[in-house]
């Protein structure tokens, strides 16, 4: 399988369009009520949420009615559909960069970032910089939730994959491998809509769980790293880590 860069688009510019037709094997109800779980707001209290790197939306439209839900996410396309959707009670969504929160400081209760979307953050400054803003836009007391894949994860699943898809005059193919030296994931994806041909190059940075703990830890309390959607503690043999952070 070649690896060769060809003139590309950036990330999500165009796979947003089908971007719920490549996802559709994702159990999004199960995430959102395994983070409803690790929450585990206060009762009584109605929480002021917001979902970073939100996509199209689908875990909001799982969680509680009753919450105050925000979502964003630096693709217009991907916010473009999300408002397209359907809500019990509709957040407020907006296009957003990740490290750049232009929320006000202590107004959000609980922050995700799911799907291993921090991953994408290659800049270890900007990692910091991201667990800075989002220690200032929580509330006393406020949790950040986010999730990141591992190597392990990557070898098991997504090393040297090809899958495809077709239908109603659009189609993609996907090839994903690993370069272990870098330490990077690539996900390349091959657009077809209606006779016109679309490519686009994502990039994930994988690190151990020593290294992003070091990170977050200069601007949130770290209280816990789970496995696999478990209360378990986890570790670099972890297929998927999930993070639960507190306000400093």
């Amino acid at each position: 399988m070649s690896h060769t860069d060809t003139a590309l688009n950036g990330p999500y510019d165009k796979l947003a369009e089908i971007y719920d037709r490549v996802m559709a094997h994702v159990n999004y109800k199960a995430w959102s009520d395994y983070i409803k779980i690790l929450a585990a707001p206060d009762e009584g209290i109605v929480p002021d949420v917001l979902d970073l790197s939100c996509g199209t939306g689908r875990h909001l439209q799982y969680f509680p009615e009753e919450w105050r839900l925000y979502g964003a996410d630096r693709s217009p396309g991907m916010i473009q559909k999300a408002n397209q959707k359907r809500y019990k009670k509709k957040p407020a969504f907006f296009v957003q960069k990740a490290p750049e929160l232009a929320l006000c400081s202590a107004s959000i209760d609980l922050v995700t970032m799911l799907y291993d979307s921090i991953n994408y953050i290659h800049n270890k400054q900007d990692i910091i910089r991201l667990g800075a803003e989002i220690n200032r836009i929580l509330k006393p007391g406020g949790t950040f939730i986010f999730d990141v894949v591992t190597r392990k994860g990557l070898r098991e699943h997504m090393d040297d994959y090809y899958e495809t898809d077709t239908w109603d005059g659009m189609a993609y193919q996907r090839e994903a491998w690993f370069e272990a030296m870098e330490n990077i994931q690539y996900n390349r994806f091959t657009l077809f809509f209606n006779g016109e041909m679309y490519q686009e190059l994502h990039r994930q940075k994988i690190r151990s769980l020593d290294e992003w703990t070091q990170l977050l830890s200069t601007s949130l309390n770290i209280e816990g790293a789970y496995a696999d959607f478990s209360h378990k503690p986890a570790s670099d043999d972890s297929v998927r880590i999930h993070f639960l952070c507190r306000k400093k």
